[in-house]
């Protein structure tokens, strides 16, 4: 199905805090961003984590501002980063426990009823923040270690130039950053033709013609 978007995901999200000084820190020093612009004026920094830019404003009368409230006030509930991995996140929510002016709102814990996990807490300034390990960005070989061990590549493995993948497939394995361990794993897993068993059996099923 053709993407008719018309954006191409977040460029950066901005955010007007009370204590540019402490949100600024919390970014740089707490989760490793780089400061990337800034804007003495305003004043205001830009912060980025190599995908995501974060943009903070200072509010013009912090003592005065309307406190973060994502149930009352129209506007951002909460922004979710997500980290590779579930240890990354055990890792982070120990760090964010001992940091100040965070509040966690709850440990990670999985996602519903599927593999993902995340945790949410309130950052200096008060707003809200998810991080999130999805099942994707995990390694196959970390997740499934026992059953690919058993796994033998199969005899001349994918014979073709082309990926194994169409492009939808592609273009999301790209945004999780797993495209070239996807594509060399897949190549040496995936065949361009169905087994002679398998066709037989096919050819036995109701309907199969």
């Amino acid at each position: 199905m053709a993407n008719t978007a018309k954006t191409k995901g977040a460029h950066h999200i901005g955010l007007t805090v009370p204590d540019l000084a402490k949100t600024r820190e919390f970014f740089i020093e707490t989760l490793g961003f780089e400061q990337v612009c800034e804007k003495p004026d305003y004043p205001a920094v830009f912060v980025s984590d190599g995908v995501t830019m974060i943009t903070i404003w200072q509010a013009k009368n912090a003592a005065s501002a309307v406190p973060f409230d994502r149930k009352n006030i129209i506007g951002l509930h909460h922004f979710a980063l997500r980290v590779d991995g579930a240890g990354v996140l055990d890792q982070l929510h120990d760090t964010l426990k001992l940091t100040e002016g965070v509040e966690i709102e709850f440990a990670p814990e999985p996602l519903g009823a599927g593999p993902t996990k995340h945790m949410m807490c309130f950052i200096p300034g008060g707003i809200r923040v998810e991080f999130i390990t999805p099942e994707s960005c995990v390694p196959l070989s970390h997740a499934y270690p026992e059953a690919l061990s058993r796994v033998n590549p199969m005899h001349g493995g994918w014979p073709h130039n082309q990926s194994p993948f169409h492009i939808g497939e592609q273009q999301v394995q790209e945004r999780l950053g797993v495209r070239e361990r996807m594509e060399g794993f897949m190549r040496n897993y995936v065949r361009d033709h169905i087994r002679a068993e398998h066709r037989d059996f096919f050819e036995l099923l109701p309907n199969s013609s």
